[in-house]
This record gives structure tokens, C-alpha cells and sequence, in this order.
């Protein structure tokens, strides 16, 4: 069987959207996917102050902002992982992302009193959702979806580039990858990890047997330099600072099973041995961990499928 790959390109939500084709080009399923990613920026972009995410935290403290079906799911399923990575997850923090400003003050690094002031804004029960309106009940609140809106908005465009006939492709947002329907071989997908230390370098690939989603959150991301330090733009809904023990986690998975848009932030927040209890809630979930040290951690589940790639460094993969 010929194989015509076709790829295009667009630009959401502060990274570059590209679909791949296997099946030459497929305009409805382009269009449709893209389309998603165009609709869920125009809900959740919180610089934008037409948009439904700018409503509701104009209106903190004062009276609740009905919203699209979207934005109310994506707040649901905020909500349902806050509660399940333990508060490492919260999309209230954007009081604390604002004052940091990460990517927009340079090198700024606010002060311990100035994040004590601000943190107790963050706190995710207390956004109230009831009959499609949201309301963030004290003045000056802040929800920030920086954390889920890309990676449910890859779910979404997947799933509507499917639907308009795209069998066998792929979308990647970022670094975060949805593989759609069989490679023209029916051969597995395989997709590779970024190095979190080693820019245009692959850390491993995993063969995706059962899988078909795979979502990367690294320090390297998004950080400023302040004495020779990296702060990284995963901050801790907790104390208000940046991570530090984990450098990179990928979640692997199918999210036809999990219906949720799962992303690595919280779980770099929680740490190596509290992700690892936290995993034991989700079960359809597997994933690599990369330590301060550079120490590559894998759940038991991807022994057969996940391989380093080779570097000039000597690693091994430890799975527990």
C-alpha cells in the first residue's frame, strides 16, 4: 500500500499546531481539528478580555459568568484532577503566575511576602460551577488554563479529525502527541521523548502497544535565569514556587479509556514518590519520570515499550 503523507501546520495557544496524514490530503479532517484548537483559545486565552476565562475573572467576588459547554468541562475535569493529585494541580493559580510573570518580567523573582499575599486566592474548591455559570467567589481570583486547555483541546481535534475521516495520522501540539486510527503498515506508533537537557535530542521513544496519547511537561519549557538558577513556569499551587525535584514527566495513555486531559504539570509538582502513589488511582496511566539528578523512572507498565535513546551518557532505566 502507497503511503501519501501530507502535514500542515497553525500556530494556538503559544505553540505550533501540526496534523500529519498518512492518507495524502484529508481538508475536512485539517480543518476540523484545527478549527478546535481555533475555538478553545478563543474561550480560555486569559489575555484576551473578550474571552469566556477573562469574564469569569473580571467577575471574581461579584456574580457568576454563564459559559460555553467547553470552558464548563474543562473546569469540571480541573477540578476532578485537583482533587485527585492532591492540590498539586489547581487552576486558580493565576494570581501566582501573574506575579511571577515568567516569559514577561524578564528576570523578576517576587519575594516570600509578596507570594503570601497572593496565595490564598488559590484554592480550587472554591470555584462553583452549577447549570452552566462559573464563579470565582473572592475579589481578585484567578483561573489560569495554561495547564489543561491545550491538552483538551488536543483530545477534541483528534477525536473531530477522526470523525471527518482521517484514519491514520497524527496531531502534535507542542510535544504533546494524539495518534490517530493505524500507521498505513499496521505496524504500533512510536513516538520519542524530548531530552530535557539536551535541546534537538530524544531522551527515548515508546512504542505506543495499548496507547495512543502521549503528554510531556518539562522545566525547559518555559523558564528564566537569575544567578545561574532556572525557574521554571510550573509553579506549586502550594507554596507559590517553582518545581524542583522532577525535570520531565510524559503521561502515556488512551483517552478513549480515561476521558480526562491529563497533563504532567501536577505530577511535577507532586514529585517522584507521591506521583507514584497518586499513579495507583489511574491505572490506564503509565509514565516516565526524569529527576533533578537525571535519573529515568518508568512505571512497570511500559518495561516492553519504552527504550533510551543512546547519548553520550551512560543511563538505564529504572521501572518501579
Amino acid at each position: 500500500m502507497e503511503t501519501r503523507q501530507y502535514a500542515e501546520q497553525q500556530y494556538f495557544m503559544n505553540t505550533v499546531v501540526e496534523i500529519q496524514s498518512y492518507e495524502g490530503e484529508k481538508k475536512q479532517a485539517f480543518e476540523a481539528a484545527f478549527a478546535v484548537f481555533k475555538k478553545i483559545e478563543a474561550l480560555c486565552n486569559r489575555f484576551d478580555p473578550n474571552s469566556e476565562i477573562s469574564k469569569i475573572n473580571q467577575m471574581a467576588g461579584k456574580k457568576p459568568i454563564r459559559v460555553a459547554p467547553e470552558v464548563f468541562e474543562i473546569l469540571r475535569i480541573s477540578k476532578f484532577l485537583s482533587e485527585n493529585l492532591l492540590g498539586a494541580f489547581d487552576v486558580t493559580i493565576g494570581a501566582i503566575t501573574d506575579l511571577w510573570g515568567i516569559g514577561k518580567k524578564g528576570t523578576f523573582r517576587p519575594g516570600r511576602e509578596e507570594i503570601d499575599r497572593v496565595l490564598p486566592l488559590v484554592n480550587y474548591k472554591k470555584i462553583e460551577l452549577e447549570q452552566q455559570h462559573v464563579f470565582l467567589p473572592l475579589l481578585h481570583m484567578q483561573i489560569d488554563l495554561g495547564g489543561i486547555a491545550k491538552e483538551y483541546a488536543l483530545h477534541l481535534a483528534a477525536e473531530a479529525a477522526w470523525k471527518c475521516g482521517l484514519n491514520s495520522g497524527w496531531i502534535n501540539a507542542g510535544g504533546d502527541i494524539c495518534t490517530i486510527g493505524k500507521k498505513p503498515d499496521v505496524s504500533v506508533w512510536c513516538i520519542g521523548i524530548q531530552h530535557p537537557r539536551l535541546f534537538h535530542t530524544l531522551l527515548g521513544k515508546i512504542s505506543l502497544h495499548e496507547w495512543d496519547t502521549v503528554e510531556t511537561s518539562g522545566d525547559y519549557r518555559r523558564y528564566i535565569m537569575i544567578d545561574g538558577y532556572p525557574y521554571t513556569h510550573i509553579l506549586s499551587p502550594c507554596n507559590g514556587f517553582p518545581t524542583s525535584e522532577l525535570i520531565s514527566v510524559s503521561l502515556i495513555y488512551r483517552r478513549d479509556e480515561t476521558r480526562i486531559s491529563v497533563n504532567g504539570s501536577g505530577f511535577m509538582v507532586l514529585g517522584l514518590q507521591k506521583s507514584m502513589e497518586v499513579l495507583q488511582n489511574f491505572p490506564a496511566i503509565e509514565a516516565v519520570f526524569v529527576t533533578k539528578d537525571q535519573r529515568v523512572i518508568a512505571t512497570k507498565g511500559l518495561k516492553d515499550y519504552f527504550f533510551l535513546i543512546s547519548t553520550n551518557e551512560e543511563k538505564t532505566i529504572e521501572f518501579i
